[in-house]
């Protein structure tokens, strides 16, 4: 099991790389390299799925730090596979979200909002919350400004 858990790690970040590396493409002005980025975040998107079915969210516990975040950045990118990101938030919710308190509120009002759920209690929840130099937190329409 510390094999394949070391192993998912390295696929999770991996697959981050990848995104990185690609991001550029989501907001071509060619159809063929918006295409490529959608293709790649699908495949992830599915992928991100069997592991949630397989060990429930990558927890830093459970992958380390690095991949966790991974995790939740290959959920964020999933945006035309509500499904998996529902599952990220309700995980994340449950409190098995791989990042600090102040960060995941943030990440969960973002998900809440791109999916048309009720924000408003999360938002006044990370309001409250120190998010660190540099970064307000998300406003009463869950926008992010810097200080």
């Amino acid at each position: 099991m510390a094999h394949d858990v070391a192993a998912l790690a390295v696929e999770l970040t991996d697959m981050a790389a990848a995104d990185h590396r690609s991001s550029i493409r989501a907001n071509s002005d060619d159809p063929a390299e918006q295409l490529a980025w959608r293709r790649l975040t699908a495949r992830h998107g599915d992928r991100l799925g069997e592991i949630m079915d397989e060990y429930g969210w990558p927890t830093a516990d459970l992958v380390g730090e690095e991949a966790a975040r991974a995790a939740w950045l290959i959920a964020q990118h999933a945006d035309r596979q509500l499904d998996i990101q529902r599952r990220a938030l309700r995980l994340m919710e449950q409190g098995r979200g791989p990042v600090p308190t102040a960060e995941r509120g943030q990440r969960l009002c973002k998900v809440s909002i791109a999916l048309g759920t009720e924000a408003s209690g999360l938002v006044e929840a990370v309001q409250g919350l120190d998010v660190g130099a540099g970064h307000a937190g998300p406003d009463a329409h869950g926008r992010h400004s810097s200080r």
